[in-house]
């Protein structure tokens, strides 16, 4: 059933090559596309755009615990391979599947970047950011 009305961001699920992002505190997608100027002498001095490229990033924020099913080690190795992660991010009720009928939205991506935080007495984390190659589609669960 799908999730409707108000919602809490603890519903949102981030996965990578299909496993749950182990201990994220946090994720955002945010999809941009670059836009074109194309003003001529006869758009009356009205800026007229077209679309252009189209880009996900993907950015998640995660407690380090090294025996996460997916966490900063697997990104690491992502990242040295040069390799692509296929992304999943969509809605959860449980906090690793997602709800049927909720929407969700999947892309191919490459690690752009990777930080480790160890703050003297505090919790370690990580962020990554993951930018797509390639089309992102929207589907239903």
């Amino acid at each position: 059933m799908s999730t409707f009305g108000y919602m809490n961001g603890d519903a949102w699920l981030f996965t990578a090559d299909g496993t749950p992002v182990g201990f994220a505190s946090n994720a955002s997608l945010s999809i941009n596309q670059n836009l074109i100027e194309v003003t001529n002498k006869q758009s009356n001095k009205w800026r007229e755009l077209i679309g252009g490229d189209k880009l996900a990033t993907l950015t998640s924020d995660s407690f380090v615990d090294l025996s996460a099913s997916y966490g900063f080690e697997d990104f690491f190795a992502e990242l040295d391979a040069g390799d692509t992660i296929t992304c999943v991010f969509t809605v959860t009720d449980d906090g690793e599947s997602a709800v049927t009928g909720d929407p969700n939205w999947t892309f191919d991506a490459l690690v752009e970047s990777l930080e480790i935080s160890t703050p003297h007495n505090d919790a370690a984390t990580y962020s990554v950011t993951l930018q797509s190659t390639g089309a992102v589609t929207q589907g239903t669960n």
